[in-house]
């Protein structure tokens, strides 16, 4: 990576890092908005694992984000509102430890869709989005 870009990866850092710590919604918002957005950044402005009380419009945004990875989905294997986790469970290419996971939810919709992406795996690792 260049100079040039290492410089502006750095700012656009610290400009994400900072909005996540400030944790305005509309911000938030707006930044996973961008279709550029990179895994790298999407990744700062993405609520942590501890994070329960996370907006859940965030995390359906995050997890719309073309650049979403599975490691950033599996962060919301637990998060409280049992939609968020129907996502996790229906993401593509999530892996089999957080489908083992929910396929003990409490919630009977994603036990079910869990169970059933982890019989239809045969113990491989789901096909991963495009």
């Amino acid at each position: 990576m260049s100079r040039t870009k290492k410089s502006r990866f750095r700012g656009l850092y610290g400009h994400y890092s900072e909005a996540a710590r400030r944790g305005d919604l509309a911000e938030l918002l707006d930044l996973v908005a961008a279709p550029d957005l990179d895994l790298e950044l999407l990744a700062v402005i993405a609520p942590g694992i501890r994070d329960k009380d996370a907006d859940a419009q965030l995390i359906h945004r995050v997890l719309d984000h073309p650049a979403c990875s599975e490691a950033v989905a599996a962060r919301y294997t637990t998060y409280p509102d049992p939609d968020v986790r129907l996502r996790v469970a229906t993401f593509p290419g999530i892996g089999s430890s957080a489908l083992e996971m929910l396929a003990v939810d409490a919630d009977d919709h994603v036990r079910e869709v869990a169970k059933r992406r982890l019989a239809a795996t045969d113990g491989r690792r789901p096909e991963r989005r495009a």
